[in-house]
């Protein structure tokens, strides 16, 4: 299932919403719960591409004039570097968990639907789901998954994390901070956490081959 603002959708895609209301009985307003899997695989690949831009718009963009805003870019930045972060843990879950091959031929099928997308190449876990929803099985059937073996749960270990001190005299902000946090947060913690979601980022996928250096 996914969310939609069946309301938001009204306004900018009107057909799509019409289709929703009228084939699907989905309500014409508000937070809405859509299973996308019941729509054609075309009406799935709008809705998808509809998601994945109102997901890029809700950045801020840069300031037209030369003067930049650096609370705005840093927001931008921050924005950026998570959901690229997050695009890779999904690709490392439909690993896992689905069987995704780590090959050279899905990282470029994938890479190539992101750049062609509504987001132009912008990547977030969103446009991971709609890429493997549409060149997966249940699309196209373009990209290859191995078999999986279910192997007993095993408990999990919450990983600890260090934080230390800046240079401004402020503590580091945890990987995963929330909107609240890095609102108390300085400029030097902020532009930190930017580079500390790039790092960890780029070992995740660093880590798994073909989803290589050049992949986001």
């Amino acid at each position: 299932m996914t969310n939609i603002d069946m309301t938001m959708l009204a306004r900018s895609e009107p057909e799509l919403h019409r289709l929703l209301v009228v084939d699907h009985n989905t309500p014409e307003a508000g937070d809405q719960d859509v299973d996308l899997m019941r729509l054609s695989q075309f009406n799935r690949g709008q809705l998808f591409d509809w998601i994945a831009g109102e997901r890029k718009s809700a950045i801020n963009p840069l300031p037209a004039s030369g003067d930049r805003d650096i609370d705005a870019d840093l927001k931008a930045d921050l924005q950026r570097a998570a959901d690229s972060h997050h695009a890779v843990q999904r690709l490392l879950e439909y690993s896992s968990q689905a069987g995704l091959e780590d090959t050279e031929a899905n990282m470029l099928l994938i890479r190539n639907f992101v750049e062609q997308s509504a987001t132009k190449g912008y990547f977030s876990r969103e446009i991971i789901d709609a890429a493997i929803a549409c060149l997966g099985p249940r699309g196209t059937g373009q990209l290859t998954f191995r078999i999986v073996r279910v192997a007993p749960p095993q408990p999990e270990q919450p990983a600890v994390e260090v934080l230390g001190t800046l240079k401004d005299g402020t503590q580091q902000l945890r990987i995963e901070a929330t909107e609240a946090e890095m609102k108390k947060a300085s400029v030097m913690a902020l532009q930190d956490l930017i580079k500390r979601r790039r790092a960890a980022t780029n070992q995740q996928y660093i880590r798994r081959g073909s989803f290589g250096s050049n992949f986001i």
